[in-house]
């Protein structure tokens, strides 16, 4: 018997989101079955990409590197980050042109101020070509502020009972030393 193919199509809808994503497609009849897989490359007409450490903890000076990207055109941009209790960021410096797909990377110092376990940088970028259409494009990153801890000073071991000796049942060969303690930190 022949079989034809027929052609589907469906939309997938990816979040917010810049790189490589697997499109895995599997059909199956009553009696056939198959598949077929394929790699997309997505990408947003402005890119925009930032890097920061893990967590930061109150007082930690660093510096969060942000990437943007023109891909539709080229043209000026800018470059801003939401004001938040948790950080002072910037001062921003002045963004050359964007050339279309040449990457510019800029270094922005972060201070964290407060301790905040839920708290992120949101940098929003606007490119405004030269027939003046704008693109713009907002990523927000998560930077825990974590209160700081002290430092241990001094650490005491105190031994709550002698050693005892346990001899295991079965094949054990050798004796089992135990000791019972506890662990104190002085601050």
């Amino acid at each position: 018997t022949s079989r034809t193919l027929e052609a589907r199509k469906c939309q997938v809808i990816v979040p917010e989101f810049e790189g490589r994503v697997r499109l895995v497609a599997i059909s199956a009849g009553t009696d056939v079955c198959g598949s077929a897989r394929g790699d997309i490359l997505v990408r947003a007409p402005l890119g925009l990409r930032a890097s920061v450490p893990r967590v930061l903890a109150p007082g930690d000076h660093t510096e969060a590197t942000v990437t943007i990207t023109a891909r539709t055109s080229d043209g000026e941009v800018s470059l801003s980050c939401d004001d938040t209790a948790a950080f002072d960021v910037g001062p921003f410096p002045h963004l050359p042109k964007l050339e279309l797909g040449k990457p510019v990377t800029i270094s922005l110092p972060v201070n964290a101020k407060l301790a905040d376990p839920k708290a992120q940088l949101a940098f929003h970028a606007i490119l405004t070509a030269a027939d003046g259409t704008t693109v713009k494009r907002d990523v927000i990153v998560r930077l825990p502020v974590r209160p700081s801890a002290r430092y241990v000073e001094e650490r005491q071991v105190l031994v709550l009972d002698k050693p005892i000796t346990w001899k295991p049942q079965g094949n054990w060969q050798g004796d089992l030393n135990i000791t019972v303690a506890a662990v104190r930190d002085r601050r």
